[in-house]
This record gives C-alpha cells, structure tokens and sequence, in this order.
C-alpha cells in the first residue's frame, strides 16, 4: 500500500483539462508520488490512449467510476458529475491502496516542482488546508456535528484525505445513524468541507494548517485582474504557489496567459526613464492587442 497518492476524478468532458494537469505531473512530480485517476468505465479506454506516454517515471493507477463508487450513487445523481466527483472522493479510501491521497481537479496544473513534503508534515499527518471563513452552507455542516468554534472553510485543491479519517467518519457518523454520504450531501453538498469538520470533531491527528497550495482563477474577473498587474506564473511560483487553477466552466485558457504588454508595463517601472520613454513610444504599442 502506498502511504501517499495524487488522486483525480474526471470525464471524457475535461480530457484536454486533465492532459494538462497529466503533463505537469510528468514535468514537476519530484517525488514521483503514484498518479490515480479515476473516469467512467466507458471513457477509459480513451484516458489511457491520450494520457500515457511511457514515459512516467512514476506510477499511473487508472480506475474505474464503478469500481469507486460502486452502487452507492443512486440513480437520482448519475447525470450529475459534480455530485459523481463528490462521491468518488469520499470513497475513494475503500480501494486500500493509500493512507492518504491530495484531491485534485482535472482544471489543475502544477507550476514547480512539488514534493511528498508539500503535503504531508510527516509519514502520520498530512497538511490541512484551511482558512477562517463564514459560509452557510459550510456553517450548516458545523451546526449538523455540533462542533462549537469558529467557523472554517476546507474547500481548498491540494486538502489531503485520510484513510483512517474517512474509516472512523463511515463507521462512527453513517453506520451508527444509519446515514450514508448521500444522506450528507444533502444537507451540504461540499464532501471537503465534511471531510474537513468531521476531522476538526475527531482529531485522529495533530492540527498542521497550511494556506493554499495553488493560484485560484474562478472566473473572468480575477483572471483579467492579475494580467493587467503583469503577473506572471513566476510571480505565483514566489508566491509560494505550486500549481494555478484555471476553472473549466469560466475560463476558455487551459493554462495562465500573461499580458505580454502589461508585463512590459510593470518592467518599465524598473528602468530608467530615458530607456522607459523609448520603450512607452516605440515599442510598447506593438504589444497592445497580445
């Protein structure tokens, strides 16, 4: 058994997403921490043509959404991916093949080289991505296990889910009250966040917070906002940043583009202002519409 995995639930949806993602693993996985990804039964097939190279110097794990979900979706859920993802997360820990596995999005890419230490603060505790934040819907999680204290968000990329979290979480929480992850994701659809509080009631290990691991583009307006800054992905890579999510419903770009001009923009700040003027005058309007 492995003790850490990258896991990745997708569909034939996304496969340019998570070309990408799978390219940036290939290029940044300094660990070479396995690789599970998990894709309908019918699209496998597809997956395995388009993402292995022979090259991983790592292993690539593929399985099925059958054989990770098996018959716990209901047929109510199976149109809906997003709850798919949801349910394939939760349950992903019944395949025994890790003690810990970092949830990924397909709309994810790693910018450096990421390390086991990224994630993991020793063999028996990983990270926990958290931040204080006030949400109903979150809060509503809270209020359901009767944890009293501030109120945190959990929905964070990179969170890291436990094995013997997720055990206790399905034989202490669902078993004894005759509940299942469904039952759950109907009074919160957010199974980070039930991951994240059921762990903030139970302690199986000692608290490590940590901030978030990659750069969010949610939409239009953050993304547009960061390119007429200049910012570049070394500018995130100082940041502390080991990967950018660029969200599939929102934003057309796989990957971050950066403002060739108002990078020009922000550089010119450093220069003398001889060289600024020349550079404001002819050059700057070649780049104005890149």
């Amino acid at each position: 058994m492995h003790n850490l995995v990258l896991f990745c639930k997708t569909f034939i949806r996304d496969l340019d997403r998570i070309k990408t993602l799978k390219a940036s693993v290939d290029k940044f996985n300094a660990d070479k921490i396995p690789f599970c990804i998990v894709c309908p039964e019918a699209e496998t097939d597809i997956f395995k043509r388009q993402l292995i190279t022979g090259k991983e110097d790592y292993e690539l794990i593929f399985f099925t959404d059958e054989e990770v979900t098996g018959k716990e979706l209901s047929k109510k859920y199976e149109s809906k991916g997003w709850v798919g993802q949801q349910f394939a997360k939760l349950l992903f820990y019944k395949k025994n093949i890790c003690n810990f596995y970092v949830i990924l999005d397909s709309d994810l890419y790693f910018i450096q080289n990421f390390y086991i230490k990224d994630f993991m603060h020793d063999d028996n505790t990983p990270y926990t991505s958290m931040i204080e934040e006030k949400k109903d819907s979150y809060i509503a999680i809270q209020n359901y296990l009767k944890r009293k204290g501030k109120p945190y968000s959990f929905v964070r990329h990179g969170q890291v889910f436990s094995k013997t979290l997720l055990e206790d979480m399905e034989a202490n929480l669902l078993l004894e009250n005759n509940l299942t992850f469904e039952d759950l994701l109907e009074i919160s659809p957010f199974e980070m966040q039930w991951y994240g509080e059921y762990y903030m009631l139970t302690r199986p290990f000692k608290l490590h917070p940590c901030s978030n691991l990659f750069k969010y583009f949610w939409g239009e307006d953050t993304y547009f906002d960061a390119r007429i800054k200049g910012l570049t992905v070394e500018d995130f890579i100082k940041a502390g940043f080991i990967g950018i999510l660029m969200q599939t419903y929102h934003l057309k770009d796989k990957v971050y583009k950066p403002s060739l001009f108002f990078v020009l923009i922000k550089k010119m700040r450093t220069i003398p202002r001889r060289t600024r003027n020349f550079i404001k005058n002819h050059i700057l309007p070649r780049f104005k519409n890149k």
